[in-house]
């Protein structure tokens, strides 16, 4: 789990970071629809569940740019972690609430599907916020709505948190023609990402999703 200190000297975003914390504290969020046609298909060949294939979709493209992977160390260091593991919900249908569990993120789609069928099954039905112990520092929140279509969504932290890594939200599937979409939103921190950040993690996670067939084997 290595992390990287940010040279302040070097770094390219000194000036704007310190603007976005300091000066005008901005956080915002983006919703666009995802196109997971191609995924629902090769997943229902291989009778697996949509839930881990997103989620490992997700962390493919949020570890694939370090922009979504900052952080604040113990020591108050900025920097960034090599990778993030997923944080994500689970739904107690008795009582209405949820949970939030996390698995270990592999580059392995295989190995990562073991793991978080494998963290739901064991910790899935313990009613407590934080349903599965141990989550490391370095983890991505990621929240799934399926009974809910939705064309927008806001949420914010305090102002003068230290929390870098994005918040992400998707909702039930629909058909549009031929193809199915979902409601994705994506809330950042404006002292470490731009829309220009955010366009590349699209990009990336829009290309895994229209190519299952080069990772759901792996």
């Amino acid at each position: 789990m290595a992390f990287h200190k940010i040279d302040w000297d070097q770094w390219e975003r000194a000036e704007y970071f310190r603007y976005y914390k300091d000066c005008i504290k901005t956080h915002y969020n983006l919703t666009l629809r995802l196109d997971v046609t191609a995924l629902r298909r090769e997943l229902d060949k291989r009778g697996l569940k949509f839930y881990p294939a997103f989620v490992w979709a997700v962390m493919k493209a949020v570890n694939s740019h370090k922009e979504f992977r900052m952080a604040v160390d113990g020591e108050g260091n900025l920097g960034w972690y090599d990778e993030c593991h997923p944080g994500y919900t689970v739904l107690h249908r008795d009582t209405g609430t949820f949970s939030d569990l996390w698995s270990e993120y592999s580059p392995s789609f295989r190995a990562f599907y073991g793991n978080m069928t494998g963290d739901m099954e064991k910790y899935g039905q313990v009613h407590r916020l934080k349903g599965k112990p141990g989550c490391p520092p370095n983890f991505c929140s990621l929240s799934c709505v399926p009974w809910l279509d939705f064309t927008g969504y806001g949420c914010d932290t305090y102002g003068d948190s230290e929390m870098y890594f994005p918040v992400i939200l998707f909702g039930r599937y629909r058909q549009e023609g031929q193809a199915l979409t979902l409601p994705f939103n994506i809330w950042v921190h404006h002292a470490v990402a731009d829309g220009w950040h955010i366009h590349l993690l699209v990009d990336t996670l829009q290309q895994l999703l229209a190519e299952p067939e080069s990772w759901l084997d792996n």
